[in-house]
Formats: structure tokens, sequence, C-alpha cells
């Protein structure tokens, strides 16, 4: 995955952001996928953007993404690049309203993981990184810091 690709993620994960805030900031309903599953309509909404953006700036692309019907992804594994999509990890806690989620997108190329890309809309910071130049933090200003794994301890 090149730079110039993780950026459209960036930009994906941004524009589903707002959709989620927007939906956040006035009353919604909450239905269940299952017991103790939450999805509303932020769910809906961001996962249709964020497919869309991801099927029109990567066509060759699987896309296996959580509010999608599993048809939509049958044949995933034949893709050699495959997104999975989190558009609102963390319903439960949106519909708590405690800011604790984020909209999450993943990149595996072949066998690999190769990118990853989240913003936690509420508080608005961005991370992500991908193989290669590493990771990244961007504030809700938009400024952007590098972060690493720190070296583990040396034990005696």
């Amino acid at each position: 995955m090149t730079p110039a690709e993780v950026e459209t993620l960036i930009r994906i994960v941004a524009d589903a952001s707002a959709v989620v805030l927007e939906v956040y900031g006035k009353p919604f309903a909450v239905e269940y996928k299952a017991p103790l599953d939450p999805v509303t309509e932020a769910d809906r909404k961001a996962n249709e953007l964020i497919c869309n953006r991801l099927a029109d700036a990567f066509p060759n692309a699987a896309i296996v993404a959580e509010e999608s019907a599993p048809e939509a992804y049958a044949d995933f594994r034949q893709a050699e690049r495959i997104f999975f999509v989190d558009p609102v990890d963390g319903t439960a806690e949106f519909v708590q309203r405690n800011g604790e989620f984020v909209v999450m997108i993943g990149c595996v190329e072949g066998d690999r993981a190769v990118a990853g890309v989240m913003q936690a809309p509420a508080p608005g910071g961005t991370g992500g990184g991908h193989v290669g130049p590493g990771g990244l933090q961007m504030s809700p200003e938009g400024k952007r810091q590098r972060i690493w794994v720190s070296r583990p301890p040396t034990l005696s």
C-alpha cells in the first residue's frame, strides 16, 4: 500500500467520522442484531459511505464490512487486497454517549496486514500506519506526529 493510498483511507475515515458525529449529536434509535449487539443509523450510514468510497478508490479489492450483508463479501478470500471495515467499533459506547468509539479500516494484502487507519470521532484524533513508513497520530487540528513501538526492556 502506497502513502497516497493510506491518505485515501485517512480521508475516508475522516468523512465517515463526520457522518457518525452527525448522528451522535441528535436523538437516534437503537436496534439489536443480536442480544448485546446494538446497531444505529451511524453504523449503517458510515458503513455505506466507507464501502462506496473504498469500492471507487480500490475497484479490485474485496471489502468485508460489519454492517454489510455476508453475500456482499462471500468470495473475499480470492482477492489479493482485502479491506476490513468496522464503521463504529464500540457501538455500545456510542449508544452510551461516552465518546469511546472509533471508525476503523484495515487492509490485508495476500496473507499480511499492511495498513490500518482509525479515528475517534468524539475526541477527533486519528491514528494509523502501514508497512514501511510506520505509524502516525493526527490531532483534531490535523497536526501529524510519527509514532512507533518502543523497544521492550532487556531482562536480566
